[in-house]
């Protein structure tokens, strides 16, 4: 099975606009934008990497892979899902990180420490992230009368990520391990 996903708009706008600064332009405030281009581009490899893996395996007969979406909130805004995986069981939500170094998910409050080459960087939590999609998906399937079991993981693209604190039963695995994991959720029972 062949899995699709749209380079994101942003690496053809951003290098773009980078181009077009003024010689004078803030350093800082350039800076700013090549790191936020950096970070897109790291996403969007990690999100390729996963979607390579999941057509190697080839666990994926009578699924329907989705990748990159967007759908609207009860409030009018949307949620965003890396990749859905539907079968006849089951829906997953794939969250996917591109994240090297040594990562600490911290608990109450929720954040993400991440050590890379002696410096340490707080990023937003992806096991709080997933929450909410997956919280996001369930309203939206039940208001569309869709009654199906999602679950969610988060996948570690990188395997210069080295888990050294996380919360018990979390739901993050490296990517290896979706084989597994699609493999077990296969003795589901069927809905």
């Amino acid at each position: 099975m062949k899995v699709f996903r749209t380079q994101p708009d942003q690496l053809v706008s951003i290098p773009r606009l980078i181009k077009r600064l003024p010689k004078d332009f803030s350093m800082q405030e350039r800076m700013k934008i090549e790191e936020r281009l950096y970070r897109i581009q790291a996403g969007f490899s990690g999100e390729l990497k996963v979607d390579r893996y999941l057509e190697s395996i080839g666990c994926l007969h009578s699924k329907t892979i989705l990748t990159d979406i967007r759908l609207p909130t009860r409030s009018g805004g949307t949620f965003q899902i890396d990749t859905l995986i539907i079968s006849r069981k089951y829906i997953l939500i794939l969250e996917v990180k591109n994240i090297k170094g040594d990562l600490y998910f911290k608990a109450n409050p929720h954040f993400l420490l991440r050590e890379l080459d002696g410096d340490e960087t707080r990023m937003e939590c992806p096991i709080t992230q997933l929450e909410v999609a997956k919280l996001n998906l369930m309203d939206w399937l039940r208001r569309n009368g869709i009654n199906m079991e999602v679950r969610g993981e988060i996948i570690l693209s990188n395997q210069s990520a080295f888990i050294k604190e996380i919360p018990e039963n979390s739901p993050v695995m490296y990517m290896k391990r979706l084989t597994i994991l699609l493999q077990g959720m296969e003795n589901l029972p069927d809905l």
